[in-house]
């Protein structure tokens, strides 16, 4: 039964699922039910155990100190507390907060994603070609996310990790279990956090700084957040390696990390026995990131305060080349990577069939069928156009054998006239005759019965097509009619249920017939099926070293191409590099500029938006004298100056990478006509159209299409009549 608890601030009542979906040591999540506008929040319900004055007070501070998170209002970077909730009693039971979605970050820590993902998260497996960059925009908004918290001066995560981290498959990222957070005032613990996970602890952990017992300081959490940053870009955690003596017994990652066995550590290059594959990949990183690794994991090793802030990752990142200048290579912008080698023989025989309508239908169909076919206007249609090619067929065969004879009479008939000395009006009036002879059928129907009956005769394919249709349609109009009929003529409850099981019967009679029908069609089409493998085995092997050669020759002929665009695309790479040079070094004289002004430098901020944002909160400088609306307006023509420098950068290399495409498209036509002319290549050569396609193979194909179609017919029919016999059965349940 659905709980009701109140939110005292705004005097309102709310409904939450009875059952949690999920639950952890300080309490349970619910779905929230109603009112409406709170369905896109979540309860948390603390177990009665913690609810305690401690908690309830520190839950009430994060309400009314959130951070303030600058970006969508539709997203949820950090997830906060919206409001506090009571029960009956007005006793403290847990909060409310924005509902979070995702996968829990856990995902991209290792080498491989986990196969139940869908499709949509390929483009984050690592090796492939967006990877890197997707990942590094995923860092950047985890770094946003943890600026905006420790802006506050109020809060450590301290048990910052991947489980308490959401991302969704386009790279946003939800902070969640926020409410565990270290709290700090004046310098002090305010509301102290008690839990921390061993492998994303610094080393001052193990040397006794505990949480709950001592203040703990943000660089806590830029070490978590540097071992998060390397296991999402490497799938392997920055400890995980084997050392030599006095290492070596050292397997968990807590103590590897007490005694600073960074992987990667200058002075311990020598130390490793066995170091994970994985970790190689950190030398082809940027060099400004792997800076910052070294200084978390070596530097800050000795003093904690060394370590880099998520503002300091925020900015790296932010200049990275892969994120300044997100451009797509001219082989990915022109969709090259869906070129890749096949089997040509295999498109050469499919695009044989689809020119001559002999695809096959799928053997299986996806689709839930809750009707029979009978009831489909697509599949009347195909039947009556079989029956008209079959009556076109037919007359056109009369007609053709009917020619060839009328041709060899009218020739003899001319020659003997000719010959003996007859008049050329005899001729005339033989013609004459045979055109009477060829017309009389027509003539004669449209004597007897007018147009109309001629019409008969034209429409009679479709009529016949269609009166398997209707009678099915009638039969299964009757059961419903039948059916309806049952309860306004039965009077008791007796006759009601001897009906519905004389229908029951009736049904299951079906069934069995639809079944025994749709088992002989399989029988059949199997038969048809291991006959079509075989010949086209038989050809295979006839014809495979044409094959071979031909895809072989073919295949060479890609690489070429595939290496001429391998260059294009490095062409672009050290365009983007260039590029994202440049943008650096102007960002960079816009930093210093700001550094080394006398005024902008008082101004608390490091970029232009941020110094604007604090004299707009009416906090002035700590010069006093400054006037801070001319200020603001200075920084805004800066910042305005710095976007229009930025544009003129892009504009120019909009230039250059336009250019190296146009030079790259002629490889696509090439590749395009060479795939092209491949198949038609192959088709030739192996003679398919011949040699394999004959007219015993086409009826062939033919009668395994019209198999596979009477199948999902049958399919699609017998699913229904188990619906209606699953709806009988109920309705005979409150019969009985």
């Amino acid at each position: 039964m659905p709980k009701q608890f109140y939110i005292k601030a705004i005097n309102q009542a709310i409904v939450i699922h009875d059952t949690p979906f999920a639950s952890g040591g300080e309490g349970e999540l619910f779905e929230v039910l109603a009112p409406a506008e709170l369905k896109n929040t979540v309860a948390k319900i603390f177990h009665p155990s913690k609810r305690d004055a401690e908690k309830e007070a520190k839950i009430n501070y994060l309400l009314k100190n959130p951070p303030s998170f600058e970006g969508s209002p539709t997203e949820h970077p950090i997830v906060w507390v919206k409001h506090i909730l009571h029960n009956a009693k007005d006793e403290f039971v847990g909060f409310l907060m924005p509902k979070a979605t995702g996968e829990k970050l856990e995902i991209l820590t290792s080498p491989k994603l986990p196969k139940y993902l869908g499709k949509e998260w390929n483009r984050f497996k690592l090796g492939g070609n967006e990877a890197l960059r997707l990942r590094l925009k995923v860092c950047y908004n985890l770094a946003a996310a943890l600026r905006t918290i420790h802006a506050t001066g109020k809060y450590v995560l301290v048990d910052l990790k991947p489980d308490n981290i959401l991302i969704k498959s386009n790279g946003v990222v939800a902070i969640v279990d926020t409410d565990s957070i270290e709290v700090i005032k004046d310098g002090a613990t305010l509301f102290p956090a008690t839990v921390a996970t061993p492998e994303y602890t610094p080393n001052e952990y193990y040397a006794g700084i505990q949480p709950g017992k001592v203040l703990i300081n943000t660089s806590w959490d830029n070490f978590s957040l540097a071992v998060i940053y390397y296991r999402m870009l490497f799938g392997v955690h920055p400890y995980a390696a084997t050392a030599k003596a006095p290492y070596n017994n050292i397997n968990a990652l807590g103590d590897k990390i007490k005694h600073g066995l960074f992987v990667h550590h200058p002075d311990l290059v020598n130390q490793f026995v066995v170091v994970p594959p994985p970790h190689r990949a950190f030398g082809k990183l940027d060099g400004q990131l792997r800076r910052l690794f070294l200084k978390t994991f070596v530097d800050g090793y000795e003093n904690p305060e060394k370590r880099p802030s998520a503002e300091e990752w925020g900015q790296a990142l932010l200049n990275n080349p892969l994120l300044l200048t997100n451009r797509p290579l001219p082989s990915k912008a022109l969709k090259l990577e869906e070129i890749n080698d096949k089997n040509w023989y295999v498109l050469a025989l499919e695009k044989a069939l689809r020119e001559q309508n002999l695809q096959l239908p799928k053997e299986k169909s996806n689709k839930k069928a809750t009707l029979p076919t009978h009831y489909t206007t697509q599949a009347l249609l195909q039947e009556a156009m079989t029956y008209y090619k079959q009556a076109a067929t037919a007359i056109w065969k009369v007609a053709r054998y009917a020619g060839m004879v009328i041709m060899v009479v009218m020739t003899l008939f001319i020659v003997a006239t000719i010959v003996g000395g007859a008049p050329f009006g005899d001729v005339v009036f033989a013609l004459d005759s045979i055109w009477m002879v060829i017309t009389f059928l027509p003539s004669l129907i449209i004597q007897i019965g007018g147009f109309g009956l001629l019409f008969l005769f034209a429409i009679s394919p479709f009529l016949i097509a269609t009166f398997r249709q209707f009678t099915g349609m009638a039969k299964d109009k009757t059961q419903a009619v039948r059916k309806n009929w049952i309860g306004s003529f039965s009077f008791t409850d007796a006759q009601k249920r001897k009906s519905l099981e004389e229908l029951q019967y009736t049904l299951y009679n079906q069934r069995t017939k639809t079944k025994q029908r749709l088992r002989e069609i399989k029988n059949e089409l199997i038969v048809w099926s291991q006959i079509k493998t075989t010949k086209e085995k038989e050809f295979f092997k006839k014809n495979n070293q044409k094959i071979v050669e031909s895809n072989q020759e073919i295949s060479n002929q890609l690489k070429a191409e595939k290496r001429a665009i391998q260059v294009q695309d490095e062409k672009a790479k050290a365009l983007m590099i260039e590029e994202a040079n440049v943008i650096k070094k102007l960002r960079k004289s816009s930093q210093q500029q700001l550094e080394e002004h006398p005024v902008y430098s008082t101004i608390k901020g490091k970029t232009i938006h941020q110094k604007m944002a604090f004299l707009s909160n009416d906090q002035g400088t700590e010069n006093s004298r400054i006037d801070a609306k001319s200020i603001w307006a200075e920084l805004q023509q800066l910042e305005q100056q710095l976007k229009n420098s930025l544009q003129e950068i892009k504009d120019s290399y909009d230039k250059k990478h336009a250019v190296l495409l146009g030079d790259t498209s002629q490889y696509k036509i090439r590749i395009d006509d060479l795939v092209k002319g491949s198949v038609d290549n192959m088709r030739q050569k192996t003679r398919i159209d011949s040699q394999l396609m004959d007219k015993s193979f086409k009826r062939l194909l033919k009668s395994i299409k019209s198999l596979r179609l009477e199948v999902d017919s049958k399919e699609s029919e017998l699913e229904a009549i188990n619906s209606e016999i699953k709806l009988l059965k109920d309705e005979l349940r409150r019969y009985m």
